[in-house]
């Protein structure tokens, strides 16, 4: 599998020969990342997995109801 990293203009590459940030300067990375403290983004990938995971929760709940049907209320509730 080939990453696809090198075709996303928000990572910064990285080369023997040259050293370049395509989307994000150097500085506006670390305002960025400093926005970040105290939440529940990444710092250093500036993702929110923590956000999806949430709702992740009821999905999972939902699925259990066809074999547990007093789930339903939990569900209500979520």
């Amino acid at each position: 599998m080939v990453s696809s990293l090198h075709h996303n203009p928000a990572v910064m590459q990285n080369t023997a020969a040259s050293s370049t940030v395509t989307a994000f300067d150097d500085e506006a990375y670390q305002e960025l990342c400093a926005k970040t403290e105290g939440t529940t983004i990444n710092s250093q990938t500036l993702l929110a997995t923590d956000y999806l995971n949430h709702f992740n929760e009821v999905v999972m709940l939902l699925e259990m109801i066809p074999d547990m049907p007093d789930m339903m209320d939990m569900v209500q509730e979520w």
